[in-house]
């Protein structure tokens, strides 16, 4: 037995402990005895891997955030056959308002074409067809505005744009009122 060392005791009234810091401390891995020596630096990334694995997740999931949501959403707009279309949408007394906006872009100097704009839940239960065309000023912007009903749950719509048989797909998020 070691000097520092002593048998527990027995007291008529209970047992007594003796405790020893030393021999416990070293009973513990290296790099723990290190640290509570204070000879090795601490750090937030030093002997931390819960922290540093948690890290790593709060990046991926930035990462995905940031990278590839934007990629898998459709867009709100796009340019097709020379010509921008914008959807918007909003909420007002249970309708969804939508308007696509239609702008040409750099010099048309052809006919304009006829168009054809589908607006619709994306569910697809409701839907509307009209038809549009580049009667305005040269330049400017022609307007196509429709009416859906809303759902509570439906937060976006959907237009699908043809013209000169290739198609667009364009989703917005309604705001509200």
């Amino acid at each position: 037995m070691k000097a520092n060392e002593s048998e527990e005791s027995r007291d008529p009234g209970g047992y007594v402990y003796h405790y020893n810091r030393e021999e416990r401390i070293s009973g513990l891995p290296t790099d723990i005895q290190q640290r509570l020596a204070g000879k090795l630096p601490g750090g937030i990334f030093k002997r931390n891997r819960s922290l540093t694995i948690i890290l790593i997740d709060l990046a991926v999931i930035a990462l995905v955030w940031f990278v590839f949501l934007p990629l898998i959403r459709t867009p709100a707009s796009g340019i097709m056959g020379g010509y921008r279309f914008s959807l918007d949408s909003f909420s007002y007394e249970g309708r969804a308002l939508i308007s696509l906006k239609t702008t040409p872009v750099g010099n048309t100097t052809k006919t304009p074409p006829v168009y054809t704009a589908v607006f619709s839940a994306p569910s697809g239960r409701d839907s509307v067809e009209m038809q549009g065309s580049f009667t305005g000023a040269p330049g400017q912007p022609v307007i196509l505005r429709a009416s859906l009903p809303l759902s509570a749950r439906q937060h976006s719509v959907k237009c699908v744009v043809t013209l000169l048989g290739k198609k667009l797909t364009l989703q917005s998020t309604i705001h509200g009122e």
